[in-house]
């Protein structure tokens, strides 16, 4: 054999023992990564006392790990990529070897029975999107290596019997979309020797009954809305430690955040102004149950819907037992339309400018009235405890997207528990606003139903004339609703708004000339005049 074809030889054998080399090593660092799995698994398994489902009963030999039940690998190295048994009944703990889940994008355990400590080897997931371990036992602290999770976005752990406080290395995940954590499940001694001070809203106040507060109403709601509205007087004052408020702070690098929800966490203290920056994406922001006072920052209002910031008033107070007293608060949805007044007098101011709007037509304003009328209607005779408005007023009529009209700001209402009782019905000076409230108020007559069907005939009668019953043609004793007994019932096209009359051409077009369609307009016309009229007729009576 020649010395050439030997080296051939050679040389086809050490190219062979590389390729073979060089296949072998990816086959042997998958295996191991597969057994890994494998392995961290099986310890997670062992973790678990109690499986009510039989969850586990797939966890074994006879099945690869990637088919058992609840676990999801991917296609192409078969390593663990989601573990979802949510709502199994399961008892147990977490095993730290889950952190050897090292390609692990979803765990989701949420609803089971599942205690002990949350491991810090979590935090080695670097890979870990969503962590839901909402609804279970688990107690001790937040691990603040969950900040190694640098694509966490989704982060669920409320409703556990976790206690510290919430860490401040958790704003560092950018990425960060959905934040749930409650912690400080123990009220500690000091925050109830901190909280000694703080009273209830609306404790000692005359007329008994919870603070109603003012929500989040339109898109011209002002800078710095209160949180309380002005009759929910409160002595909290800002907490001696104001750095644990610095997690609101520190959550600004959070730009991607849409639902922030931090109830029972104990924080006391003012929200920083950051917050209104937070996010162009915020939909949900929970801070109930904790001791924030002061003002809602303004940048947060300017949100299309927070359904839970006031889901319960954000100002409460510490129990007997050392648990948080809440205080009901009526929420108001966006409405994005604004208000009554602004659409009768045309001035309708958002953060985007001047906003050109159109007259409300006639079937505008009578939709409008139907729907106040049914809301008053639902108050006085159909809520569980009667209630009396009085504040019913244009700027407090409020319009959705689709222009429905919903009666808002309850600041002056009133609970009717006993009408028998001067406590629950009698009335400190003049409620409601000038020119709406009845007179007979300021002569010392009980809050009554009737006050507000007073006001809602002023409210038609000015939606028919276009004119507030304090505009200054009205003096010399003559008011609104005189204005309008006078024009009753042959004159009553001259007292009717200009900008409706302006729909006439409209009106007729759309009703192919037919004088018999628009005098039955003109007699619509009339109608909601006369029912102004006799409203406000009727409501005289009230302190009779």
């Amino acid at each position: 054999m020649s010395l050439r074809l030997l080296c051939s030889i050679h040389f086809q054998a050490i190219l062979l023992f590389f390729i073979v080399l060089l296949h072998a090593k990816p086959l042997a660092v998958l295996s191991v990564g597969n057994e890994t799995d494998h392995q961290a698994l099986l310890a997670f398994k062992t973790k678990i006392t109690h499986d009510p489902t039989n969850v586990f009963s797939s966890w074994n030999d006879s099945f690869h790990f990637c088919e058992w039940e609840g676990v999801t690998c991917g296609r192409k190295h078969r390593r663990v990529t989601v573990l979802d048994l949510q709502s199994r009944g399961l008892v147990g703990s977490l095993s730290p070897y889950i952190g050897n889940l090292s390609f692990i994008r979803e765990i989701v355990l949420e609803n089971n029975t599942i205690g002990g400590k949350i491991p810090d080897e979590v935090g080695r997931l670097f890979r870990l999107r969503a962590l839901k371990l909402n609804n279970n036992s688990l107690e001790g602290e937040i691990p603040a290596n969950l900040s190694y999770c640098s694509n966490l976005k989704t982060l669920n752990i409320v409703k556990n019997n976790l206690s510290g406080s919430i860490p401040m290395e958790l704003a560092s995940l950018s990425k960060l979309e959905h934040l749930r954590a409650w912690a400080r499940g123990v009220i500690e001694r000091r925050r109830q020797q901190q909280s000694a001070g703080v009273r209830r809203c609306g404790e000692g106040r005359s007329g008994g009954g919870p603070v109603v507060a003012t929500g989040l109403r339109t898109s011209q709601q002002p800078a710095g809305v209160s949180a309380f509205g002005a009759r929910c007087t409160h002595t909290a004052r800002r907490s001696e430690d104001a750095d644990e408020m610095d997690f609101f702070q520190s959550l600004a690098n959070c730009s991607n955040l849409q639902i922030l929800s931090l109830n029972r966490n104990q924080f006391k203290g003012t929200l920083p102004n950051v917050l209104g920056n937070l996010s162009t994406q915020l939909t949900t922001f929970g801070i109930n149950e904790n001791l924030i006072f002061g003002e809602i920052p303004s940048g947060i209002g300017s949100n299309s819907i927070i359904l839970e910031l006031l889901q319960e008033c954000i100002k409460a107070s510490l129990g007997e037992d050392g648990s948080i007293v809440a205080v009901k608060a009526l929420v108001y949805e966006f409405m994005p339309n604004g208000s009554l007044e602004n659409w009768l007098h045309m001035d309708l101011e958002t953060d985007n400018g001047h906003v050109e709007i159109q007259n409300l037509s006639l079937l505008q304003r009578t939709n409008i009235a139907i729907d106040v009328a049914c809301a008053l209607d639902y108050l006085h005779h159909h809520c569980l405890m009667p209630v009396v408005h009085c504040d019913l007023k244009p700027s407090n009529i409020l319009f959705d997207c689709d222009m429905t009209a919903h009666v808002g700001d309850f600041g002056l209402a009133k609970f009717l528990l006993e009408l028998t009782n001067p406590k629950q019905s009698s009335s400190i000076g003049i409620r409601g606003t000038i020119g709406y409230t009845p007179p007979e108020y300021g002569l010392g007559s009980v809050v009554s139903t009737k006050g507000d069907v007073y006001s809602y005939g002023i409210l038609l009668l000015e939606m028919i004339t276009g004119k507030r019953p304090t505009d200054s043609v009205f003096e010399g004793g003559l008011n609104l609703h005189n204005y309008a007994v006078m024009a009753l019932p042959d004159r009553v096209m001259e007292i009717v708004d200009p900008k409706l009359l302006n729909n006439v051409d409209e009106v007729i077009a759309n009703h192919n000339s037919s004088p018999t369609n628009i005098n039955e307009g003109v007699f619509d016309i009339h109608d909601q005049g006369r029912s102004g009229m006799l409203c406000g007729v009727a409501a005289r009576t009230m302190g009779h």
